[in-house]
């Protein structure tokens, strides 16, 4: 574990240390990520002053599941997107060698090894800033207990994320071209930023044991709210399982990997 800390260091020092190379690049992304989330607001006022309810859900709800979305959506934006595309990439061009060659796990490799602050930082504290916001207005006493909690929902949450956005790269071991999966990931993505109880019944149970990415979400936010519909014992085994999945499905599709020089 020790190694592979030092090494997540390293990248983050070197990640950095390239976008401050290129700085007008750097903070541009953080004012493109800044009229992103300026729409987010608009979207969270409308809400406010339509008077919408999410059934016995306070309508300040929503402020801790758009709150949480961008926690989830800074971190994922930061740590794995462009890793992502480029693990395609490698697979694709046969260039994946040099991180299979590493004497360490090359799924960690592939997934952190380039981390995109210019995206994740507005996005990350204005989540901050919704959660703080919303616990205020709903009256949620923030303490140790309730915070370590929040935050290791988040963690779920995370890892969830992660084992279920990574399947449409992976699956170029198999298929040349994977972007239509990806696309069609990315949208329900945005789907995820509101309280899974406005869509029907069947689209529920589909969010969450299907394709569970209402829990993402939904699940921290009714952390913070007390209310928990969505447990941390179901959450964590939800996540747990999509993980090995896509671990699994990782290992079988380097057998079917063919390097640039076979």
């Amino acid at each position: 574990m020790k190694k592979y800390l030092c090494l997540f260091n390293i990248f983050v020092k070197s990640s950095l240390m390239v976008q401050m190379e290129y700085r007008a690049n750097f903070f541009m992304s953080i004012v493109l990520e800044c009229i992103y989330l300026f729409i987010k607001f608009i979207t969270i006022y409308i809400v406010y002053k339509s008077g919408i309810t999410f059934l016995n859900y306070p309508k300040e709800y929503i402020l801790l599941v758009i709150g949480t979305h961008s926690i989830v959506t800074a971190i994922y934006l930061g740590l794995f997107v462009n890793n992502f595309y480029t693990l395609s990439r490698n697979i694709n061009d046969g260039t994946l060698d040099i991180y299979l060659t590493r004497p360490v796990n090359s799924l960690f490799m592939m997934s952190v090894r380039y981390i995109d602050f210019g995206l994740s930082i507005p996005e990350f504290i204005a989540g901050v800033v919704m959660i703080y916001y919303g616990c205020t207005v709903l009256s949620i006493e923030l303490n140790l207990f309730n915070t370590a909690e929040y935050i290791y929902s988040v963690f779920i949450s995370i890892l969830l994320a992660y084992s279920i956005f990574i399947i449409p790269h992976i699956l170029s071991f198999w298929f040349v071209k994977t972007g239509s999966l990806t696309h069609v990931l990315d949208q329900l993505w945005e789907s995820n930023s509101y309280p899974y109880m406005i869509y029907p019944k069947s689209i529920k149970i589909l969010g969450i044991y299907m394709i569970p990415l209402f829990i993402v979400s939904n699940y921290p936010a009714e952390v913070l709210l007390g209310t928990k519909n969505i447990s941390h014992l179901e959450a964590t085994f939800i996540s747990l399982v999509v993980f090995i999945l896509t671990y699994k499905l990782w290992v079988k599709g380097l057998k079917e990997y063919h390097s640039a020089s076979s």
